[in-house]
């Protein structure tokens, strides 16, 4: 009898901290997109604190942001193929990446690419797949 109370306590458990969390599409959904101008003058301001940009630089950085991040959403709202969609974004980065290098001193181009590349790194789980490969 003890084993059937604990079981269905148990379960009570389980199924109330499920229902606790928002579907997945929900949550994402209820979020306001944030238009291209915000998430430019965002990133300008990480760059700028992250780098020490100067005002000149600034204004440049804001610029090549605003107009990187108005390409990334027209690539996206087409109808295209995800991979389709994945190489012009490729592209654009492409782009941006030389802007930014005219823009940035050769020390600041420098700690940005680094400091892309782990972001990267983390964002597809690279530490674990360089775990892995020496592993291998």
């Amino acid at each position: 009898m003890k084993k059937i109370v604990y079981l269905v306590i148990a379960f009570l458990v389980v199924s109330s901290v499920a229902m606790a969390q928002a579907p997945r599409g929900e949550s994402a959904e209820g979020r306001k997109k944030v238009d291209a101008q915000t998430r430019a003058e965002r990133l300008t301001e990480r760059l700028v604190k992250e780098y020490s940009l100067t005002d000149e630089q600034k204004k440049q950085v804001s610029d090549a942001n605003l107009a990187w991040v108005k390409q990334i959403d027209a690539i996206t709202q087409g109808d295209k193929q995800r991979e389709e969609q994945r190489e012009k974004m490729k592209k654009a980065h492409e782009i941006y990446d030389v802007q930014l290098k005219k823009i940035l001193t050769s020390e600041q181009y420098d700690a940005y690419t680094k400091d892309q590349s782990k972001r990267r790194d983390r964002a597809a789980g690279g530490e674990r797949r360089t775990q892995n490969k020496q592993e291998q």
